[in-house]
């Protein structure tokens, strides 16, 4: 392999990665607004740890609690994708 092949791999590489970071910073942001879209910014820090803590832990299990977050979560992203989809225009009659 040639030295300009490699660097053109290391550059690559390097997008790559910063790719990465954006897109792990725009999901943190998106975690932030969630949080304050459905209200659970006025809750304790303690408890909402403790609920997030305890999620991680279920959501590496098979438990059926996991199966019902999917489910309500998949509710809540089908009813905001509805509620800020463009309006279709009325036939003319």
């Amino acid at each position: 392999m040639t030295k300009n092949k490699i660097d053109e791999l290391k550059e690559k590489i390097q997008k790559d990665l910063e790719k990465i970071k954006k897109l792990e910073e725009q999901r943190n942001n998106d975690i932030a607004k969630l949080i304050t879209k459905i209200n659970l910014n006025n809750i304790e820090d303690e408890i909402l740890i403790g609920a997030l803590l305890y999620t991680k832990e279920q959501s590496s299990t098979n438990s059926k609690i996991k199966e019902e977050w999917l489910e309500a979560g998949r509710k809540f992203l089908k009813r905001k994708s509805r509620s800020t989809a463009p309006k279709k225009p009325e036939a003319a009659i």
